[in-house]
């Protein structure tokens, strides 16, 4: 797969665009070793760092920007297609 599907493909999350999340690792310089952790796209990086290097956003940003922007209807909506009634 070229790289202009994949930049295609994850630039928007539930159709808001990635730039406007801010939700994204701190990492504290002064303790970190460069193990290359906090480059996996997930919060996992934060659980298994060691130096307790690596901190994100408060997740209730999360939850306020779906709530603001609707994520929860526009999932809901393909699965009410599926779904005969």
């Amino acid at each position: 797969m070229n790289n202009q599907i994949l930049d295609k493909k994850f630039a928007t999350w539930k159709g808001i665009p990635r730039e406007e999340i801010e939700w994204y690792p701190t990492v504290n310089k002064d303790k970190c070793t460069g193990c290359g952790m906090c480059m996996t796209g997930c919060t996992s990086c934060q659980v298994w760092c060691i130096y307790d290097a690596i901190s994100f956003p408060d997740p209730g940003y999360v939850k306020n920007l779906i709530k603001k922007r609707g994520v929860l209807k526009q999932a809901k909506q393909p699965l009410k297609e599926k779904i005969p009634t």
